[in-house]
This record gives C-alpha cells, sequence and structure tokens, in this order.
C-alpha cells in the first residue's frame, strides 16, 4: 500500500497556474471551424463568413454525390456521409460551386 502525502500534493499543485474559465472559452472559440453542409442541391449556408484561419468542414447530407470547388482548391468528389476540411487563411471572398452540379454555388468571406 503506498502512503499519501497531502503536504507533497499541495507543494506540486501550488505552482500552478489556473486560468479563468472565460480564457480557456475564448481560446476554444478562436479556433472554432465552420461547417457548409450539401442538401437538397444546395450548399447551406450558401454565404458564410469566417475569420481568417478557419477551417470550414464541408459535409454532404445529400442523396447525389457533391464537390465545393474554388479557385486553387477542391474538396474532392464527397459521397453522402463524406466531408472534407478546408482552412481559409486568407481575407477575401472566395466563390464555389459543385463541380458535378455548377447550379450549385456558394461563397466564403474571409475577414
Amino acid at each position: 500500500m503506498t502512503t499519501f502525502d497531502r503536504r507533497a500534493v499541495l507543494r506540486i499543485g501550488a505552482g500552478l497556474t489556473l486560468l479563468p474559465v472565460s480564457a480557456l472559452t475564448a481560446r476554444a472559440a478562436s479556433h472554432a471551424g465552420a461547417a457548409v453542409t450539401m442538401s437538397g442541391m444546395a450548399f447551406a449556408p450558401a454565404a458564410l463568413t469566417v475569420k481568417a484561419g478557419t477551417t470550414v468542414t464541408f459535409m454532404n447530407e445529400d442523396g447525389a454525390p457533391h464537390t465545393a470547388t474554388g479557385d486553387g482548391w477542391d474538396t474532392g468528389r464527397l459521397n453522402r456521409g463524406d466531408s472534407k476540411d478546408v482552412t481559409f487563411d486568407t481575407a477575401g471572398t472566395f466563390a464555389y460551386v459543385c463541380a458535378i452540379h455548377p447550379s450549385m454555388k456558394g461563397t466564403i468571406t474571409v475577414e
């Protein structure tokens, strides 16, 4: 059986820095992503605004395969249930379409 030294635990714990919950929440929010679904032969939302560095997850919830294809990036073919992450690091407005169904259009605005 091991002995428990409460004083040693207190000495170790005294050197720890505790962050307020609000600081942890703010840090998590700064790394939060966004999502665009493909459903009903449309992107939802069709227009999305994110901060630079945000990763957007494109998820196909439709019965048909789709892509999200923009200038210099492409999710590739996504079948029902598939998803692909795309990170937007540069400010600007980025239009995209489904290469399989060109009537499906969307934009990502990066601030």
